[in-house]
């Protein structure tokens, strides 16, 4: 979700922001697949993969990933692909970040959105995915 905020501004934007030659640059020389959703699903091969899993006309219609639930549904296609899962139940912000940007831009605005979700979710800081409630369970499941 922290990464999510920031790609969309928030949750504001659901296509990435550039003059066209940024996007066609940006996107193998193909606007139509330039960022969308929640994670900017960028390049065909990604809208195909995109297509392929959630049975959307996504190859065609590009800005179908723009409306929900296509938004949110490419991102988890993005995050479970790639394993970003993992990487973020080992607090790996700047590994998540590589693969969702490509660098580490704005990674302090990105470590910002992390420590609010975690807050929202009721995740320890340095404890990954695990949220308190989960530890106090196999805290009171644990013999003394």
């Amino acid at each position: 979700m922290a990464q999510a905020a920031h790609e969309t501004g928030e949750f504001r934007w659901l296509k990435e922001m550039g003059s066209d030659k940024y996007l066609a640059d940006y996107a193998d020389g193909d606007r139509n697949y330039c960022g969308r959703g929640w994670l900017m699903t960028t390049w065909r091969p990604n809208y195909g993969r995109a297509e392929r899993v959630l049975a959307c006309n996504c190859l065609n219609s590009p800005e179908v990933l723009q409306a929900y639930p296509w938004a949110a549904l490419s991102a988890g296609v993005y995050w479970s692909d790639n394993k970003l899962g993992d990487l973020a139940a080992n607090d790996d912000i700047k590994a998540v970040t590589r693969w969702i940007n490509g660098g580490l831009t704005h990674l302090s605005a990105r470590k910002r959105y992390l420590v609010k979700a975690k807050a929202i979710y009721g995740i320890l800081e340095g404890q990954g995915g695990q949220r308190q409630s989960d530890r106090r369970l196999r805290q009171i499941r644990t013999p003394l």
